[in-house]
């Protein structure tokens, strides 16, 4: 009975198909099943759930990455506050080593964000935050400390800010 609708509506089922990609996957088998003659249709179909899948790969992780509720995770600061404290809450937010010599954008950001919150909640000398935070200078670490200024206009940054705020204890 399925099948039959299926042969009869096929023309129906290729649109529903690209309209909904859950439906993808089980049709594709169906249509080179009934509808041989077809077999270009086809291609372009599985082309496009390979193309959906790796589309929703990317979504998922995106999704994950931006809106994790970080800041209930970690518990918030207690007491004194020292660099250590505050590298490891910096790389359990953001999930990333900031001791790396890496230059990627994502761990860039987070040794950014650890010597803005370093700068600002510790008495350290600017040389002795920059060698602890993967053997920067102090030129790097007033860098950074400008970079988060700056880039906190934008939303991304501003929530980053605001959680980490609220896990530091700063109103």
């Amino acid at each position: 009975m399925e099948e039959q609708f299926i042969r009869d509506n096929l023309e129906e089922c290729y649109i529903r198909i690209i309209e909904d990609t859950l439906l993808l996957r089980p049709l594709c088998g169906l249509l080179k099943k009934y509808d041989t003659a077809r077999s270009e249709r086809i291609a372009r179909l599985q082309q496009l759930v390979i193309q959906k899948d790796e589309e929703i790969k990317q979504l998922r992780a995106h999704i994950y990455w931006i809106e994790k509720p970080k800041a209930q995770t970690i518990r918030k600061v207690n007491g004194n506050i020292n660099l250590y404290k505050i590298k490891d809450i910096v790389e359990a937010y953001f999930e990333k080593k900031i001791d790396t010599d890496t230059r990627k954008a994502e761990t860039c950001y987070a040794r950014q964000m650890a010597m803005y919150y370093a700068k600002k909640l510790t008495k350290e000398p600017l040389r002795i935050i920059g060698e602890n935070m993967a053997g920067r200078d102090h030129a790097t670490v007033l860098h950074a400390c400008k970079t988060i200024v700056e880039r906190s206009v934008y939303p991304d940054t501003a929530r980053h800010l605001r959680e980490l705020n609220e896990i530091f204890g700063i109103t």
